[in-house]
Order: structure tokens, then sequence, then C-alpha cells
């Protein structure tokens, strides 16, 4: 790379964490998608999350039904909204000659 005029230092910025970062993108954005389904788990362990907080709100006004789903709605639209971007950023990269083949 030193041959093209680049530092070590440019080497890096330019070419190597440009490419790896197209390819861990849709990794991390799966990732993410199964933390936030994960979330729940917390509540297991006694962690205050949107769920535990929906029962509690639930459990004060003893309307059980609105509070639930609207945390599975709001639980919902975030999955559904980082999947859509997943998807969209795939047709993108593979436009480009980038990311995965499939």
């Amino acid at each position: 790379m030193l041959s093209l005029g680049f530092s070590k230092w440019e080497v890096y910025v330019y070419i190597i964490v440009p490419q790896t970062f197209l390819s861990s993108i849709l990794a991390l954005l799966n990732e993410f998608v199964t933390l936030l389904k994960d979330t729940s788990i917390a509540y297991a362990i006694g962690a205050k999350e949107m769920f535990t907080l929906a029962i509690d709100i639930a459990n004060a006004r003893m309307e059980y039904s609105i509070s639930l789903i609207s945390v599975s709605i709001i639980y919902l639209a975030i999955c559904l909204l980082v999947s859509s971007i997943s998807i969209y950023l795939v047709i993108k990269l593979k436009d480009m000659g980038l990311g995965m083949p499939w």
C-alpha cells in the first residue's frame, strides 16, 4: 500500500476501515434486533425495561390489555424499522458490488 503513496495510517483510514465497516454493518443491525427482542429477558433479573414499566402501569391502572398491546406495537415498530433498514442496506450494498453475495 505504501507504493500507492499512502502512509500506514491512511491505508487504515481510507481502505481497511471502510471495507470492514461495510461488511460488518449488517451483522451489527442483526445483533441490535436480537438484543431488542431479548431485552424482555431483563425482566427475569429485575432490570427495569419497557415491558416491566408497562406491567407496573397496568397494575396501577388495572388495564392490562392497553399497556401490553402498546408495548407490543412499540417493539414491533422498532424491529420492523431496523429490519427494513437492514434490507435496504443489503440491496444498496449489493448494487454497489459490496456486501454478501446473497
